[in-house]
């Protein structure tokens, strides 16, 4: 008879830990035949550990991909605009390595380490009120305001569609690739984020990072007054003196301590929550605050090339029906990190 004892404990071990483990045949009370010991016919069979899922070659449940099974994708299916190379699945399985491919938008992506902070000022509007404690988990956020070269990737690859073409717009206008992408509604910004593979922040994510991850300040940068050393804005005339927005980065002294730039200036920028007159019953997480019955009044954060310094605040907030576009009204995109 094979060894009772040793089986009695493989038993325990797998009812109080939940694993499966490969034991070895120890002498115990009831000692092993030597049929046992040949491996005769009495002989159980050994129990090996349970596999890893991700790294078995097979696209298990919340796989994108595993090893060399990519689901037939390559550098031009994943969504991200590539015109060609090779995509290889990265070691989580539930995503992309795009090194080898070519093209796409190029997005540059800053992580933001999660943390808790005071949301909302009782010093700017009744919006903006009443301040409350969040908790955020860590994500990412684009570097810069979506420019017209990056959307243009999306439209190029069938999913993003026009930016309104009013003359004040300068979606069609030579030397304005590197300008944030503007005159796009709610629907369009989104679209372009799940293109990218990201989506749009929600609102509390958003002042955490124009906060420098929480801080206590008013602007981006600090405390120091807005003016067009720090942001495009309207300070003297719009723009800067420009009359429109200005390359995306432009103003170095303004980005945040993570290295985001614009989060005060050039566009105000599209989230994904639903709009709300004040903070009460607010999250008290980084999840996108989203009326029941549906709403279709979204809300947009930051400050535009033709906004003064009033406006220019980390915790200013404005609305927005999700069908407006105007110039000045861009976005970014968020991605999560787990």
């Amino acid at each position: 008879m094979r060894n009772l004892w040793t089986l009695a404990v493989a038993a325990i071990l797998v009812l109080t830990t939940g694993c499966i483990v490969e034991l070895s045949v120890v002498d115990g009370p009831d000692s092993a035949t030597p049929e046992d010991a040949a491996g005769g016919a009495d002989a159980a069979p050994q129990i090996d550990a349970a596999p890893e899922l991700c790294g078995n070659g097979v696209i298990d449940d919340d796989e994108t991909c595993d090893g060399t099974d990519l689901d037939q994708n390559d550098c031009t299916t994943i969504g991200l605009g590539f015109l060609s190379g090779r995509v290889v699945c990265n070691t989580a399985c539930d995503g992309w390595d795009t090194t080898d491919c070519v093209g796409g938008p190029e997005l540059n992506w800053i992580t933001i380490d999660g943390g808790t902070f005071d949301m909302g000022s009782t010093e700017g509007t009744s919006y903006e009120v009443p301040v409350h404690a969040v908790s955020i988990r860590t994500f990412q956020l684009t570097k810069t305001e979506v420019t017209v070269i990056q959307y243009q990737a999306c439209m190029d690859d069938g999913v993003c569609t026009d930016p309104d073409l009013a003359a004040v717009c300068h979606w069609n206008d030579a030397g304005y690739d590197d300008h944030p992408v503007d005159c796009v509604n709610w629907s369009q910004a989104r679209a372009f984020c799940q293109w990218s593979l990201g989506r749009l922040a929600s609102e509390a994510e958003w002042e955490f990072a124009a906060r420098s991850r929480g801080l206590n300040i008013k602007y981006p940068w600090g405390d120091e007054p807005a003016t067009c050393d720090f942001a495009v804005m309207l300070d003297g005339a719009y723009g800067c003196g420009l009359g429109h927005t200005d390359v995306v980065c432009s103003r170095v002294a303004g980005n945040t301590n993570q290295g985001l730039c614009d989060m005060t200036g050039n566009v105000v920028e599209w989230v994904e929550d639903n709009w709300h007159g004040d903070y009460q019953g607010a999250p008290t997480d980084e999840i996108a605050w989203i009326s029941w019955p549906a709403s279709t009044t979204r809300v947009t954060r930051s400050s535009a090339f033709d906004w003064s310094q009033d406006l220019s605040h980390v915790t200013f907030r404005s609305p927005g029906e999700e069908a407006f576009i105007a110039p000045g009204v861009g976005f970014r995109c968020a991605r999560n990190v787990d």
